[in-house]
């Protein structure tokens, strides 16, 4: 069972270090455009190719067309999405690590690459629980019982400083 006392928590606001902890500042890679430019420029380029199509059906066309826009479409939507979230502020917090998981996916065929993902359950003083995504570096330095400040952009950990409370 992992403490989840308000004491640790007075604990850590108790510590000389507590008051660096929650003002550092966190120094994240500029978010770049160019994962999004390339994915509108395969949409285009996609596009532009379905239209060279001559002499095959316009079903067949229109099929490919709607299948390259939404193929696009999704590309465009998820390098969007990762740029929000390296532009999401970060906000320190301070949380146990009551849970961790790792969620492995691909690499079920040969030459396959498998993909692994890294997340950690935080609970803060008032109870409240969240789910965050982490680097798998930083993932392997949060232990399920560490307390301490975490520092959270969008639905990410990004740094993770530790507390003996």
């Amino acid at each position: 069972m992992v403490d989840t006392s308000t004491e640790r928590f007075d604990r850590v606001a108790a510590d000389p270090e507590y008051i660096a902890a929650q003002t550092r500042t966190i120094e994240r890679p500029q978010a770049s455009g160019y994962p999004v430019l390339v994915a509108a420029a395969f949409t285009v380029f996609w596009v532009f190719l379905i239209a060279r199509m001559h002499g095959m059906p316009g079903v067949i066309r229109l099929l490919f067309l709607g299948l390259g826009l939404a193929a696009g479409y999704r590309m465009v939507t998820a390098a969007m999405r990762v740029r929000e979230e390296q532009r999401a502020p970060v906000v320190p917090v301070v949380a146990v690590v009551v849970r961790d998981r790792s969620d492995v996916s691909g690499g079920g065929r040969e030459g396959q690459r498998a993909t692994t993902s890294y997340f950690v359950t935080l609970q803060t003083r008032d109870g409240t629980r969240a789910e965050y995504a982490a680097s798998s570096a930083l993932a392997g330095r949060m232990a399920v019982g560490d307390i301490g400040v975490a520092y959270v952009a969008g639905n990410s950990v990004v740094e993770f400083t530790r507390f003996d409370a």
